[in-house]
């Protein structure tokens, strides 16, 4: 299976757009595909969190880009824009992110304790052994799913 096809397995996407996260997520390692998909997710959030505010200036917008992962996902579990157990899984994401990020001994999914952590995030498919797809779908698919709830004014 060719990287396009890959991530267009993942994201469910059109080509074209498959093609895009293929480039972003197909050319790094394990680790770059890990820390950046958990920033990207994080990005869009704290951009989502910032409708719901009722005042958004400059400052706030600051204190926004401060925020580190946990308290984002806290906030938008504050928010409703999730229930508590995807803010669980959400800060498995982070632990994830972190291990990457942090401990260089770790080089793939399949090292643990980032397997165990990506087999507890939900995947569309009933049997998803590939724990980078798992990862990165389980992004892509909570990202939709908080997208258009905010859309449905949920």
């Amino acid at each position: 299976m060719s990287e396009v096809e890959r991530i267009e397995d993942v994201f469910g996407k059109s080509a074209r757009l498959a093609e895009k996260y293929a480039v972003l997520y197909g050319r790094e390692t394990d680790r770059g595909a890990a820390v950046l998909a958990a920033a990207m997710f994080e990005h869009r959030l704290k951009r989502l969190i910032e409708k719901k505010f009722v005042h958004v200036d400059k400052d706030v917008r600051k204190q926004m880009k401060q925020l580190q992962f946990a308290p984002t996902i806290g906030l938008g579990y504050a928010l409703g824009l999730y229930d508590q157990e995807r803010r669980r899984k959400l800060l498995l994401v982070g632990e994830i992110r972190n291990r990457f990020a942090h401990f260089p001994d770790l080089l793939t999914f399949d090292d643990e304790p980032i397997a165990t952590k990506c087999r507890q995030l939900d995947a569309t498919d009933a049997n998803l052994d590939d724990l980078r797809v798992r990862y990165l779908r389980y992004l892509q698919h909570v990202e939709d799913s908080i997208v258009k709830n905010a859309e449905l004014g949920l």
